[in-house]
């Protein structure tokens, strides 16, 4: 098989996958589109070492958090962020609560947001966290713990308003 037909089947057993993860840390699908294809486009030449290794999917997923990480700071540095103004709801309106969890999680940092996206979508353990985002177990149960922290704080929050 040559690397060109490796590589084929690896973006197609792989692209949906890391799609939805890119989609789930920068809640854009065009932008989730880009970082796909930009990483998968960087990654061609190096296939052959990538997949010789083993590491290709881990690869793959560290190199979608550090494009979405890359695209927000160059964001941050061309655009002013404006404050998001509270949707208007009559008394009787509630918001589902997957819509709230989702609002929330997209304001935590990107390292958190990518370790809970990794734990409670993907169900992944800490060490296979930790490995994707290249980092150490620790630092990844810790991107955990403070992120669920940050939307318990987020909620009671929420509920005293």
């Amino acid at each position: 098989m040559s690397a060109s037909t490796a590589f084929d089947a690896w973006v197609s057993a792989t692209q949906s996958r890391l799609l939805r993860y890119a989609y789930l840390l920068c809640a854009d699908r065009e932008e989730a589109r880009d970082v796909v294809q930009d990483v998968l486009s960087r990654m061609f030449s190096r296939f052959d070492r990538l997949h010789g290794d083993g590491g290709i999917d881990a690869y793959a997923t560290r190199s979608v958090t550090n494009e979405v990480i890359s695209r927000r700071r160059r964001q941050q540095l061309e655009t002013v962020a404006l404050t998001r103004e509270p949707a208007m709801q009559s008394a009787t309106e509630k918001v589902p609560d997957r819509v709230v969890a989702w609002d929330l999680c997209r304001e935590l940092p990107m390292p958190q947001r990518a370790a809970v996206v990794l734990r409670f979508y993907e169900d992944l353990d800490f060490a296979r966290i930790g490995e994707l985002l290249d980092m150490p177990e620790a630092t990844a149960r810790s991107h955990v713990h403070r992120a669920l922290a940050a939307l318990r704080e987020r909620l009671d929050q929420e509920d005293h308003r």
